[in-house]
């Protein structure tokens, strides 16, 4: 093997290793808003079985902190990844990773806000019914 074959050689796994690391933002945002959207839909059905006041309260609440720890970071990624992709060149399957990630993430942070307010008229309701408001 001749020293330019060598050089060919690292160059290309180089380049290899660095479209590699180009995709792991768009990999973070893919499995953070698929968690958003899980941790979302477990709230809803929770949400959806409690008669509790307290716990309607929590629910609402914790979904919507949850939006904000999964959902946004996800939507922040995806845009970086997609740009980062763009600037330097990358792969479609990188790049259908960042822009799942990125709708996942807005469809997760537009649930959870839903969520959120259904869990206050939640609360409104009962507090009405219970002659408190």
């Amino acid at each position: 093997m001749s020293y330019r074959d060598r050089l060919e050689e690292l160059w290309e796994s180089t380049e290899a290793s660095q479209a590699h690391a180009k995709s792991r933002k768009a990999t973070v945002s893919f499995y953070l808003a698929l968690t958003s959207c899980v941790l979302t839909i477990t709230t809803l059905v929770a949400l959806l079985e409690t008669e509790n006041l307290l716990q309607a309260e929590i629910l609402a609440l914790c979904s919507f902190l949850l939006t904000v720890i999964t959902s946004v970071p996800a939507v922040i990624f995806g845009f970086r990844g997609l740009g980062e992709i763009r600037r330097i060149g990358g792969g479609l399957p990188a790049k259908r990773m960042a822009v799942s990630g990125t709708v996942l993430g807005l469809l997760g942070c537009l649930a959870s806000a839903s969520l959120f307010m259904y869990g206050v008229a939640t609360v409104q309701r009962v507090s009405q019914r219970a002659g408190m408001g």
